[in-house]
Parts: structure tokens; sequence; C-alpha cells
């Protein structure tokens, strides 16, 4: 019997075990593989998204401050040019009324400070009809009304 395995083993074919290769990738892994690269490069799109409206939301908070500042700062520096004209507008008034005798320059600038307006060149003027200006005008108010003038000392 020992013979007959030798000769059984002589005749018999080698079986080739298949060595180990790999498949060619099915069309469902490359689907599968594309459906993930898709999912990954969609989600850093979002977060990039994600990050740019932030970055806008901070940008328009900043430029409603700024704004606002901008705002506020405008209405200050016009409330400034108004006293400043007020205030010269006064003092016009004032020395007017100190030069022509008035016995209180406050009182006279009380009474008329609402006729006079400053021009966009700087002139104070009147409201009169000859757009006088403050000197002017108190003299004549002071010769209309000789109660607010002082005594004239004769010169």
């Amino acid at each position: 019997m020992g013979m007959l395995k030798d000769l059984a083993k002589k005749r018999a074919k080698p079986v080739a075990t298949p060595a180990p290769t790999r498949a060619a990738p099915s069309i469902e892994t490359n689907v599968v593989s594309e459906l993930v690269a898709e999912r990954q490069r969609s989600s850093q799109f979002e977060k990039e998204l994600a990050k740019r409206d932030a970055l806008i939301e901070e940008s328009r908070a900043t430029l409603e401050k700024l704004t606002l500042a901008q705002t506020q700062t405008v209405r200050e520096r016009d409330e400034i040019a108004k006293a400043k004209r007020e205030d010269q507008i006064v003092n016009a008034i004032k020395f007017a009324a100190v030069r022509h005798g008035a016995v209180d320059p406050e009182d006279i600038v009380t009474l008329t400070s609402k006729r006079f307006a400053m021009l966009g060149d700087g002139k104070i003027v009147a409201d009169d009809e000859a757009k006088s200006d403050p000197d002017a005008f108190v003299k004549a108010y002071l010769g209309a009304k000789p109660h607010l003038a002082g005594p004239r000392v004769a010169q």
C-alpha cells in the first residue's frame, strides 16, 4: 500500500493554492469612498462658512458701533458749533451795548439775541430789513428805548 500512495502522489496533479491577490475594487466600493470624501469636503465647507458668517456678523456689529459713534460725534460737533455761534452773537451784542451805554448789557442780550443770526462767512446780522450789524442795531434799539440806556455824558 505504500507504493500505491506513492503512485497516487505522483499521478495527482498538484493543486495550486491561489496566491492572495488584490481584487479590483467594485463599483460599490468606489461610490462609497467618493461619498465619504464628499461628506468630508461638505463638512469642511460648512465649517468655513460658519467661520465666514461669524466674521461677517462681527464686522456688522463693529460697523454699527462705529456708525453710532460717528453719529454721536457729529451731533456733538454740531451742538458745539451752534453754542459757539450763539456765544459769538451774545458777545457782539454785549460789546455793542456797552459801547452805546446800556445800563445792563445782559438785558439788551436777552431782549435782542433772538433777532440775530450768523451768516456762513461768520458775519453777524440782525433780522431787520437792513440786515444791520449788532453795533448799528443796538444803537437804534437804545435810541428807541432810552430807558435801557444810561445817562449820556456831554462830550
